[in-house]
């Protein structure tokens, strides 16, 4: 698998550059995925903070489209 040029390594240079720091392999292991848990987790809040932000208009919308969908059905 590649990995996308300037923005990260490959996985193979990263899995070397992990045995290289650490000597034991269990232990370069684990940190690679602690590191890897830990910038998906960062990922995922950010990617998060733009639905929070958006939820009050989301809210707002929900009688709107009630009252729009009602009026169709009725009608």
């Amino acid at each position: 698998m590649d990995s996308i040029p300037t923005v990260s390594r490959t996985i193979p240079d990263l899995a070397n550059d992990y045995l290289y720091r650490y000597k034991d392999s269990e232990v370069a292991i684990n940190k690679l995925i602690k590191s890897q848990i830990s910038k998906n987790t960062v990922n995922g809040f950010v990617t998060s903070l733009g639905g929070v932000a958006t939820l009050p208009v989301s809210i707002a919308m929900v009688p709107a489209n009630i009252t729009s969908v009602m009026y169709v059905y009725i009608r």
